[in-house]
């Protein structure tokens, strides 16, 4: 068994999460975790079974098309709204009590809300749905066949 503070457990560690949370679907995530259960089992149980629980919310962005991916798999988005309020309130210099600060970070989201919501915006949900009907057409046989677990979402 390898310790876990070397190296090669670490090594061995990434490159088996990687195998299984960068694939194209869930299905696939699902079969690599089972592929490599009973390793996984013997040399970090409590990783497996963590891993195990959460592995359809990990992936879920898997059940999107492809198109759609990255923007819910990054932070960029918050780190931006995090950085606009930092921003602002340099400029203020002082805010003076908490409800100041908050009524700071609600102007902020209600600027991002209208501007996304009049102008532009993360999505059009259009072409997302145009995705998903290109994807139902493929046949419900072919979806089936692909996902034998009833509890994997499909977007």
């Amino acid at each position: 068994m390898l310790d876990k503070t070397s190296t090669d457990y670490q090594d061995w560690m990434h490159k088996l999460l990687d195998r299984v949370l960068k694939t194209g679907s869930q299905t696939e995530a699902q079969a690599h975790l089972k592929e490599t259960s009973e390793e996984l089992e013997l040399k970090a149980p409590s990783v497996f079974k963590a891993l195990e629980e959460v592995l359809l919310d990990v992936t879920a962005v898997l059940a999107l098309p492809e198109k759609y991916r990255k923007r819910p798999r990054t932070t960029n988005v918050v780190e931006r709204l995090t950085q606009e309020s930092r921003r602002r309130e340099k400029v203020i210099r002082i805010l003076s009590i908490k409800a100041s600060a908050w009524r700071n970070v609600g102007a902020l989201l209600a600027e991002k809300h209208e501007e996304w919501s009049t102008g532009r915006r993360c999505w059009t949900m259009e072409k997302f749905n145009e995705g998903r009907i290109k994807e139902s057409e493929r046949g419900t046989e072919e979806l089936q066949s692909e996902s034998p677990n009833p509890t994997l979402e499909r977007a």
